[in-house]
């Protein structure tokens, strides 16, 4: 009998700390409530960010809208008609700030304003900053490219020596244009014909057929 009761004595309370546990509500944080607020979250999908949005975001630039773009094209529109007017300007300095206003704005309407200074302008000044804006343009246009190797036989030095400069950096632009190439080499060879030609004009113009025929064959 004693041993019966002693027995009854120690199950008791393993029997309470057991049940009691269920018994009382799980608190916050606990492994039960971490549970199943995780089986109540719907997984979310992950939105894949448009490539453009994402380059702009990382170098710290905003894509512009449609309207954005035609207002920057307007923008640009009004400044080439402005420096187009400064070199309509009587005073060559004005002009001067025209031609290097222009290479900025790489444009077709823009190249005529430089190519009509190049040719025309009475100021050796203006034709030289025209002849080294040209060569901020990003293509090598055919008429360009013809004004820059007439100049090279401009009264002026510092004339020339723009035009060849500018020459050489679109040539460079085009140097897997073959077509483009052939044409200059055609030209500069012809150039070279010209007896009045300065000695540095011809002397640089034989350099650069030296450096560059044998890769044209």
């Amino acid at each position: 009998m004693n041993k019966i009761l002693l027995l009854c004595v120690l199950i008791v309370p393993y029997t309470i700390l057991a049940v009691l546990p269920l018994l009382l509500p799980s608190k916050p944080g606990s492994f039960c409530s971490q549970k199943s607020s995780k089986a109540d979250i719907k997984p979310t999908r992950t939105q894949i960010p448009d490539l453009r949005v994402l380059a702009a975001t990382s170098s710290g630039q905003v894509i512009p809208t449609p309207e954005q773009i035609e207002e920057e094209r307007l923008v640009e529109d009004e400044q080439v008609t402005l420096a187009g007017d400064w070199l309509k300007d009587q005073d060559p300095r004005q002009r001067v700030i025209g031609a290097e206003q222009l290479s900025a704005y790489p444009t077709r309407k823009a190249g005529d304003h430089l190519l009509d200074a190049l040719r025309n302008d009475a100021s050796a000044e203006v034709r030289s900053a025209a002849a080294e804006s040209l060569g901020f343009f990003e293509s090598a246009e055919k008429n360009i490219l013809d004004s820059l190797i007439s100049a090279l036989s401009d009264s002026d030095a510092a004339v020339r020596s723009s035009a060849f400069s500018s020459l050489q950096v679109l040539l460079n632009l085009s140097e897997n244009n073959q077509a483009v190439q052939k044409h200059i080499e055609s030209q500069l060879k012809e150039l070279l014909e010209i007896r009045h030609l300065p000695d540095e004009v011809r002397d640089a113009i034989q350099s650069y057929l030296d450096d560059n025929t044998t890769s044209l064959e």
